[in-house]
């Protein structure tokens, strides 16, 4: 029982996500309802490209923490919930070329200036990680 409890403990401390079965395709679905992840590492190096089954009250970095656990790239976050932070992806890390580096994400093409554990995803977004070096200010 002891071990069990230290288990669920880790598992929340961690703010790994149990895997739940998404649907993760390799091409868009005709019915264009998948949601749509990209990963772009360092210089703009494609990590992932997937889509996957719409999921309901999901955040971005829940889907993106599922998607890359199903795919085999180490994901790396701090904090839960609004509070939850990327701190590193397919082992690129924040600050790992420069006081300003790390990641940050769009929807549909628009730098997103909330938390992605504070943006819940809807039907047929499109969510693109970008390794950045001076913040985003690259994608304005």
């Amino acid at each position: 029982m002891k071990l069990l409890f230290i288990l669920i403990l880790a598992v929340i401390i961690s703010g790994c996500a149990p895997d739940d079965g998404i649907k993760i395709f390799d091409s868009a679905p005709d019915d264009g309802s998948a949601l749509y992840l990209k990963i772009m590492g360092r210089d703009g190096a494609l990590i992932l490209e997937a889509w996957a089954e719409y999921q309901a009250d999901i955040s971005a970095a829940d889907l993106t923490e599922q998607i890359c656990r199903a795919k085999k790239i180490p994901f790396v976050t701090s904090g839960m919930g609004s509070l939850r932070y990327i701190k590193g992806i397919d082992n690129l890390f924040e600050f790992d070329e420069r006081p300003e580096s790390g990641w940050v994400y769009t929807v549909g093409g628009e730098l997103m200036g909330i938390s992605s554990g504070v943006y819940i995803i809807k039907p047929g977004d499109d969510i693109v990680w970008h390794y950045t070096l001076t913040v985003g200010e690259e994608l304005d």
